[in-house]
């Protein structure tokens, strides 16, 4: 950190002297102008009355005074403006939510107004004080600032944060993407190198500042619109419920500057959903989802999850697609050729998908509703022992067919083997496809 400080240009020092020549210059010319001087000395723009001016004097009471949370004293706070009329309603409220006297809470609120003002005593025209200046524990530069923990970890990234920008222009260093990236990667990077134990604390309270600056409302903070169970499996296959709190919020997002002018922002609604305590035998649930589709309420919100979470068989079926059916393997040349290729073979992939559903869905279903008469009677023949094939047969299930066509596919049949695959039930199907071709046509059924 010391060579890098030390190796920061004259010009850098040339361009904070200038810097400092400017806000001297200003300061100067504010001070020559008498009237305006004077002005600052006997009036003053704090209103009271009014929720927003109220809402800045009441977070510095909160949080000073009353030593509240940052976090909590923010999400009382956010859209004060719209949610109260006054700033009496403002107080009012703030006192029953934080459980303070509300006569003692308006007089540091009172005590508190002009913290932020530097002008003085505000004198009448007989030369009384009409109002205090600012406390002398806000007006005094030489006194120790009580800084929460928040604030010091957002100030720590914002520094890193500039020094980033200072090390891309200093260095001219070519920068293949946004700026204000890689200064946060810069950021980032050095606190997770020499701050590992503070970095995700820094992190999430510079996220949370963000949100802030930006009248958003941090994650944890959303409220929680109800809940919904969905049907989760582990690594090995087993089914099992998760109870879900669903919250979601309206956002949109910017394209980059340099792009805004090509591309509009977009409305998007995020959807979050947590499981509550963490699964013995699996990771708990924790959902992110994006939409440009509508989300007005609960209901809506739970048929964007479900949907969700079909993901998987989404991308099972796309795998038959692929692997089994070997769709992207196709040397058509032609729209309308390889249309009609992927016509038929969504038909068989859908086939082989859906029997794997089947044997887990509902195992005990007769074996008729999903396979033909031929295909059963060359199974019982495939699959059958010189014993087995002097018996008759007795009613079988699905699962036990589909056992015997994955079994054509390499499947091993061990007592503790998972379900067969896709993939395996797919090529124990080709196999069968070529059986069922060779019995027809000793049969002959096929070429007449």
């Amino acid at each position: 950190m010391t060579s890098i400080v030390a190796s920061v240009t004259r010009r850098s020092i040339t361009r904070a002297a200038l810097l400092g020549v400017c806000v001297c210059v200003v300061r100067s010319v504010w001070a020559q102008d008498g009237e305006f001087l004077a002005l600052q000395e006997r009036e003053c723009s704090i209103d009271l009355r009014l929720p927003g001016q109220m809402s800045d004097i009441l977070s510095n009471v909160l949080m000073r005074i009353a030593k509240k949370q940052h976090a909590e004293v923010q999400a009382f706070l956010a859209n004060a403006e719209q949610r109260y009329a006054t700033g009496d309603d403002l107080l009012r409220a703030a006192a029953g939510r934080f459980g303070i006297d509300a006569q003692r809470l308006a007089a540091e609120v009172i005590r508190m107004k002009h913290v932020n003002c530097s002008h003085g005593e505000i004198l009448g025209a007989d030369g009384e004080v009409i109002e205090a200046g600012p406390p002398d524990d806000a007006s005094d530069p030489a006194a120790p600032v009580d800084l929460s923990t928040f604030a010091r970890n957002v100030a720590l990234h914002v520094v890193l944060h500039e020094l980033g920008h200072a090390l891309v222009r200093e260095f001219d260093l070519p920068i293949l993407s946004n700026e204000e990236t890689m200064a946060d990667a810069f950021a980032t990077h050095f606190l997770t190198t020499h701050l590992p134990d503070r970095a995700p604390d820094i992190l999430a309270a510079r996220v949370n500042s963000l949100l802030i600056e930006a009248g958003e409302v941090p994650r944890d903070q959303w409220p929680v619109r109800g809940e919904h169970e969905v049907e989760v499996r582990d690594g090995h296959g087993r089914a099992s419920t998760a109870r879900v709190s669903l919250r979601f919020r309206r956002m949109t997002v910017h394209p980059p500057v340099a792009k805004r002018t090509r591309y509009p922002a977009l409305p998007l609604t995020v959807i979050h959903a947590d499981e509550r305590g963490t699964p013995a035998d699996r990771d708990p649930v924790r959902w992110r989802l994006l939409t440009d589709l509508p989300v007005a309420d609960l209901a809506s919100a739970v048929e964007k999850l479900d949907w969700y979470a079909l993901r998987w068989s989404s991308e099972t079926y796309h795998k038959v697609l692929k692997s089994g059916c070997q769709a992207e393997q196709a040397k058509l040349r032609t729209a309308e050729r390889l249309t009609n290729l992927l016509a038929v073979l969504c038909v068989v992939g859908w086939r082989v998908f859906w029997l794997t559903m089947m044997n887990r869905a509902t195992p005990e279903a007769p074996a008729e509703s999903v396979l033909t008469r031929t295909e059963i009677e060359i199974l019982d023949r495939v699959a059958a022992t010189p014993r087995e094939s002097e018996q008759p047969v007795v009613n079988r299930t699905v699962s036990h067919y589909l056992v015997e066509i994955a079994k054509l596919g390499g499947y091993l049949a061990r007592a503790k083997d998972p379900p067969p695959g896709n993939m395996v039930l797919w090529r124990g199907l080709t196999r069968l496809t070529d059986i069922h071709r060779g019995f027809e046509l000793n049969s002959g059924v096929v070429g007449n």
